[in-house]
């Protein structure tokens, strides 16, 4: 009753269940929408819904450009990763560049320092604390005292992230970028082992263990023992 000639026969295609190329054609061009919307029936059109569904299975060139960035992110962290630690490996077999309570004139931090310029801060310090976990395998088994084991090796390597404030600068090829990345990078390594030599010494006149040091005689010994191997790193 009321309805047009049009609406009766959508009406019986409706009951029917069959809806042609023509209606769904409509549909697109908002004259079925409006008719339906007018009887009240939501009319499920193949066509149309094959389409909807074929658009939403179908990434976004946003998506597909996130997904390669992320790819990318980690072949890159793995690479530096990997150089830092054969790095590593091949200077332990240099006697002259190893102290005799830890620590050694490397290029380690050169590939920790670019990752996190590359990366950003979250893949600088990752990788950094990743760094830091093979550095103690290569290194033995043993260790002065849990505080060094923090300072030295996991805090000291994470902190490599922090090079990533030079990351715009470096993208900009400012020759100074790198150069500062590694020196903020340097400095702040050497405040961690700076403060694992003071905390801990070794007191071998009296009971031969490992004792905390916070005095005077510990400030020197820690500041000349970490400057003499963290300088030579941070110049080459």
């Amino acid at each position: 009753r009321g309805l047009t000639p049009d609406a009766w026969n959508l009406l019986v295609k409706t009951s029917v269940g069959s809806y042609p190329s023509e209606i769904c054609n409509s549909d697109r061009n908002g004259t079925y929408s409006a008719l339906t919307n007018k009887l009240g029936h939501f009319i499920f059109c193949p066509e149309r819904m094959d389409s909807m569904s074929e658009n939403r299975s179908r990434p976004t060139a946003g998506a597909r450009t996130k997904s390669k960035k992320a790819v990318s992110t980690i072949v890159i962290s793995a690479r530096r990763l990997a150089l830092a630690v054969i790095i590593k490996y091949v200077f332990k077999f240099v006697p002259v560049l190893n102290f005799p309570n830890g620590g050694s004139i490397s290029l380690v931090r050169t590939p920790l320092v670019l990752n996190a310029l590359y990366c950003g801060p979250v893949w600088g310090v990752a990788i950094g604390l990743a760094y830091g976990v093979f550095d103690r395998l290569i290194d033995g088994a043993f260790t002065y005292h849990w505080l060094s084991l923090i300072l030295d090796y996991f805090i000291g390597f994470a902190l490599m992230g922090v090079a990533s404030v030079f990351r715009k600068a470096f993208f900009e090829k400012k020759t100074w970028s790198l150069v500062a990345a590694r020196s903020l990078a340097g400095a702040c390594r050497f405040i961690s082992s700076f403060f694992s030599g003071l905390f801990i010494s070794w007191d071998t006149v009296e009971t031969g263990a490992i004792n905390p040091n916070i005095n005077v005689g510990g400030f020197i010994y820690s500041l000349g023992y970490n400057l003499g191997y963290r300088v030579p790193s941070i110049l080459i």
